[in-house]
């Protein structure tokens, strides 16, 4: 064949020399590429694989997402007889069952409205108030929070002015707590002393003498026996000393006894109730921006809305020595940050440091008296520029304070516009509002009271200070609009929409079930996904994940119910996912909270990173989700196949750089070997001439 090949081309070898080298190298590349080829298909089958389980498993994570918050079986159909009083929403936890509910009164809030029906209000919109001078308005309201204060007084018992009487003689008198008794004779120590004896607090010298004629024939009484201190008998003995008694704990002394003796005196030995340093402890309540509060003659004014910590914060270790503003705010530069300071921290407390709201002021005399009730209040700034009636109520309107402002046209002949003010509902939530000077057509009047609102729930009296109330039927709000007398409000349980989900939720897991039969089946013959992760580990591991998610008990049991398997789930041998529905129905009815709480914790968006418990349906999801999750099993499976896939390539890609060189080395060796092949030719026929001419020499051809 090869001479007849050389015959045809008629030069050199006469084989194709390109062709026999692709075929040299089409011999070592095509096996190893099928090697290859084969082995990506397989991966990437196995990446479908992967993919097909996490696509079904994130459908059952869906299903069971429809069931893991409380709201998720809010399933009561409400019936309301009057409508257009009532508006009612119920909640996941709100009974099945009938109601009667009557009301009586709305809560409503306070209205106050500047000027008066004579007098009218302001000319225009832009008229000159205060002759356009900045001034403040006061606003003082029960929205707003003061501190509430523990007094523990230090005075722990009465205090006792023990006294030691002198003789008298013929006209001296001797005074005592207000009480001056004068002798018309002369008189021993003991007479004296009687004279003041078994005294009550707050006596006058008239009611003393009708008391103890005794001594009202020795002498005369005038004055009061002032209040607070009541005396008892004379001491037995020397008969010349008389305790007197407060009548009140820790009490400060009477004033000093006087006597116009010059031959005797009275004496006061004081002894004191006063034990200890009394203490005021303050909680603290949030502030918002533009609010003030005042403690012990200190003001502080937000800036901002404050929780209580910031709040108690700013009156924290503060000194018992009259300290001012200016000194409190240079030490205390976090809560000067948050707001400013006004007036003087009274001397005779200081204040400890805060913990949580609440601080302790400690007097520094003991039993001293309580300091003043804490106040909250407002100052809302009218600048120049808005010195008008459209200003004022842009001011009021502007610090978003609880209350808003609005300009009323009256139609009065000469002064039309006034301001309404208008509060939050509630009778708590009263107010007044004051400027800081007498302006005229700017003092404010009640047009309209704050009142909670009155109804009866099943007999039972409720107020509200909203017209929204919460809860008085457990589950349920209850919007009021109007009164009304005896209406009848019914809650009746529909559980369509919960089985529907659980329906849901079985079709969800037997379809993840059957993937994971078609992923590892060698005989499936499923487009794309069949016969995919044959022999792969991974299918028995989410297998078992799977019906884990069934038979685990919840980690959050209620009335009997532990697991999907106590409302008619079960597994069967096949790994299918069945759903009593006589059970299910039957839980529903019976025991529909528990169902509740046994999926779903009765909780509500919770969050991945927390800690407390899930329910059954909570849990799954959670569990799912870290399954199929970014770093999850399948996740890290399909990545590792991904990178297989690529190295794969890479190997191709390697192969067909070798071959190429392969195919231009044969090609060249092929060349050269043309070559020889040509010359050697080329020579046999210069030699066969050679010897033919020399031939025909000899043979005269």
């Amino acid at each position: 064949m090869a001479t007849d090949t050389i015959s045809a081309l008629g030069a050199g070898s006469g084989v194709d020399v390109k062709a026999l080298a692709q075929s040299l190298v089409d011999a070592e590349k095509i096996p190893r590429k099928t090697s290859i080829d084969d082995k990506i298909k397989k991966t990437e089958s196995s990446i479908s694989g992967i993919s097909a389980i996490k696509f079904v498993m994130s459908e059952l994570q869906t299903a069971f997402a429809a069931l893991k918050d409380q709201s998720d079986f809010n399933v009561i159909n409400t019936r309301v007889s009057d409508p257009t009083a009532i508006g009612v929403t119920s909640g996941p936890s709100t009974p099945a069952g009938s109601h009667s509910i009557t009301v009586t009164a709305l809560a409503t809030a306070q209205r106050s409205i500047s000027g008066s029906d004579v007098n009218g209000g302001f000319a225009a919109l832009d008229s000159a108030v205060n002759a356009s001078q900045p001034f403040s308005l006061n606003l003082n309201s029960g929205s707003f929070n003061a501190p509430s204060k523990v007094f523990n007084s230090g005075a722990t018992a009465n205090s006792t002015a023990t006294l030691n009487f002198g003789s008298l003689l013929t006209g001296e008198s001797v005074t005592v707590n207000g009480l001056t008794f004068t002798a018309n004779s002369d008189l021993t120590a003991n007479q004296v002393a009687a004279a003041y004896a078994n005294i009550a607090s707050g006596a006058i010298a008239s009611t003393v003498a009708t008391n103890n004629p005794a001594s009202a024939a020795l002498g005369s009484f005038s004055g009061t026996f002032a209040t607070g201190y009541s005396s008892a008998a004379a001491t037995t003995g020397a008969g010349n000393q008389l305790v007197l008694t407060s009548s009140t704990a820790g009490a400060e002394n009477i004033a000093p006894p006087t006597t116009t003796s010059t031959s005797s005196t009275v004496t006061n030995s004081f002894l004191t109730g006063a034990t200890r340093a009394s203490t005021s402890t303050l909680s603290f309540a949030a502030l918002i921006a533009g609010q003030s509060v005042t403690v012990n003659g200190l003001t502080f004014t937000a800036k901002s809305a404050l929780n209580p910590t910031q709040v108690a914060e700013a009156f924290s270790s503060i000194a018992n020595t009259g300290v001012s503003a200016a000194t409190i705010t240079a030490a205390n530069t976090n809560s000067a940050k948050l707001g400013t300071y006004s007036g003087t921290f009274a001397a005779g407390y200081s204040a400890g440091v805060s913990a949580s709201g609440v601080v302790t002021l400690t007097s520094a005399a003991n039993g001293a008296a309580d300091i003043d009730t804490p106040t909250s209040f407002a100052n809302i700034a009218i600048d120049a520029d808005y010195t008008s009636p459209a200003g004022i109520v842009a001011s009021i309107n502007a610090a978003n304070l609880g209350v808003t402002a609005q300009l009323i046209n009256t139609g009065h002949a000469s002064a039309p516009y006034r301001i309404m003010v208008t509060g939050q509902t509630g009778a708590s939530n009263t107010f007044t509002l004051t400027p800081s000077a007498a302006i005229p057509g700017l003092t404010f009047s009640n047009i309209q009271n704050a009142g909670n609102a009155a109804l009866t729930v099943n007999g039972v009296p409720i107020s509200s200070s909203s017209n929204k109330v919460l809860n008085v039927i457990v589950g349920t709000t209850l919007d009021l609009f109007n009164t009304t007398s005896n209406a009848k409000l019914d809650f009746s349980r529909d559980t369509s929409a919960v089985k529907a989900k659980i329906t849901d939720l079985v079709t969800k897991f037997n379809d993840a079930n059957t993937m994971l039969g078609v992923v590892s089946d060698p005989k499936s013959t499923v487009e794309t996904y069949g016969a995919t992760l044959v022999g792969n580990s991974i299918v028995n591991t989410v297998r078992t994940q799977l019906r884990s998610l069934i038979t685990t008990d919840s980690n959050s049991k209620s009335g009997g119910l532990t697991a999907l398997r106590d409302i008619g789930l079960s597994i069967s041998r096949t790994g299918e996912l069945t759903l009593d529905a006589t059970k299910l129905d039957s839980s529903l009815q019976s025991k529909f909270e528990h169902v509740v709480t046994m999926l779903s914790a009765n909780r509500e968006n919770q969050s991945d990173f927390s800690v407390l418990s899930r329910g059954a349906a909570g849990e799954a999801v959670k569990k799912i989700g870290t399954l199929i999750g970014a770093t999850g099993l399948l996740s890290t499976q399909s990545t590792n196949f991904t990178t297989k896939v690529t190295n794969y390539k890479q190997e191709l890609e390697k192969l067909d750089d070798r071959m190429t060189m392969l195919l231009s080395r044969y090609n060249k060796q092929f060349g050269a070997m043309e070559s020889m092949v040509g010359q050697s030719k080329s020579m046999k026929d210069s030699l066969k001439s050679s010897f033919e001419g020399m031939m025909s020499v000899y043979t005269n051809k």
